[in-house]
C-alpha cells in the first residue's frame, strides 16, 4: 500500500498513533529534542525541522526500504505495534490521516526532506512487517549531536 496526502504541522511535531489513545501526543525533554523522537509503545512523535506549515506526506507499507535520496535530512527508525483492528493515525496537533493496516509489529522509518523552491517540507513513513524492530538514528542534521543512548520512554502529553 502507498498512500500520499498533505499534513499540517504545529510545534515541529509530527506522530503516528494508536487510533484509541485518549492521549496520543508526548511530552519531550531536551533529550528527545535532541535525538528527534519521542517513543512509547502506542505512539511515536519526530521532530520536524521546519517549526509548521503544510508538508507532503508519502505512507509506504510493506515495501521493501529503498536507498534514501541525498535530500533527506533526518532518517529515524522505530518499532511500532499496529493494534488489533488496526486503527491508527499520521497527526499533528491540529491536522491527521487515519490509516487502516494489519495488525502486528512494524519496523517504522521516518524520512523528512527540507522544503525547496518547488515543494514543500515532505515526509515519508515505512512501515516493514518486523518481528524484532529496532531503534536507530540513521541519518541526523548538523543540528543534532548524540550522546550516550536514545531515550526509549516517554509520557503523554
Amino acid at each position: 500500500m502507498h498512500q500520499e496526502g498533505f499534513i499540517f504541522v504545529s510545534y515541529s511535531q509530527i506522530a503516528v498513533f494508536d487510533r484509541a489513545l485518549e492521549r496520543p501526543f508526548n511530552e519531550w525533554t531536551e533529550k528527545h529534542v535532541i535525538q528527534g523522537f519521542s517513543w512509547r509503545p502506542e505512539n511515536v512523535a519526530f521532530a520536524t525541522v521546519e517549526e509548521g506549515g503544510q508538508h507532503v506526506v508519502e505512507v509506504a507499507i510493506d515495501f521493501d526500504q529503498r536507498e534514501p535520496s541525498r535530500d533527506v535530512v533526518r532518517i529515524i527508525d522505530v518499532p511500532f505495534e499496529v493494534p488489533n483492528g488496526g486503527d491508527i493515525e499520521i497527526a499533528s496537533i491540529s491536522d491527521g490521516l487515519p490509516l487502516n493496516m494489519q495488525p502486528g509489529s512494524y519496523q517504522l522509518r521516518f524520512e523528512y526532506c527540507k522544503p525547496t523552491e518547488a515543494r514543500p517540507p515532505k515526509i515519508r513513513f515505512q512501515f516493514k512487517r518486523d518481528d524484532k524492530p529496532v531503534f536507530a538514528v540513521v541519518r541526523t542534521d548538523a543540528d543534532r549531536v548524540l550522546a550516550g543512548s536514545l531515550i526509549l520512554t516517554a509520557s503523554p502529553a
